[in-house]
């Protein structure tokens, strides 16, 4: 997964949620899709969140197929069910916050290991930045296996 996609953690048991449940009472199945569309929309942001205004429903209602006004009926039942906060001009999921928090977190954790195996394995070289980093690691793979690579060898 390339490291600016977006998205979300989704539940399989998601729809038993009960404050979903009553979004689809008064939204149908049209809710449900709305509200995932919706927190994938927070998900793109920096901060999570989306400005509570008149633009940003006229924004939402191209891609949701409703009027601006329908839009903002639709968040403001969110806000209601407590599936959204608001934050006064703003509007946000705390669910969504926490999961972006923790996925950069994780690959921040990850991204460290890399460093550190790739120290272990070619020395401190492989952390310098620059264009002949690469060509730098496979000379020092070379001393190492004692051998020079073939085209073969970098097929993934």
């Amino acid at each position: 997964m390339p490291k600016d996609s977006y998205y979300i953690k989704l539940d399989t048991n998601a729809y038993e949620d009960p404050k979903v449940k009553i979004l689809c009472k008064y939204h149908g199945m049209f809710g449900f899709g709305s509200y995932l569309f919706l927190a994938l929309k927070l998900r793109q942001e920096e901060n999570c969140q989306l400005k509570y205004e008149d633009f940003t429903f006229e924004a939402l209602s191209v891609d949701m197929g409703k009027s601006p006004a329908e839009v903002k009926q639709f968040i403001d039942d969110c806000v209601r069910f407590k599936l959204f906060k608001m934050n006064g001009t703003c509007f946000y999921s705390d669910r969504v916050s926490r999961d972006k928090t923790h996925l950069d977190n994780r690959r921040e954790e990850l991204s460290r290991a890399g460093k550190i195996s790739a120290e272990k394995r070619y020395g401190k070289h492989t952390l310098l930045q620059g264009e002949g980093n690469i060509a730098r690691m496979i000379e020092l793979y070379e001393q190492k296996a004692g051998r020079t690579l073939t085209p073969n060898d970098l097929e993934v």
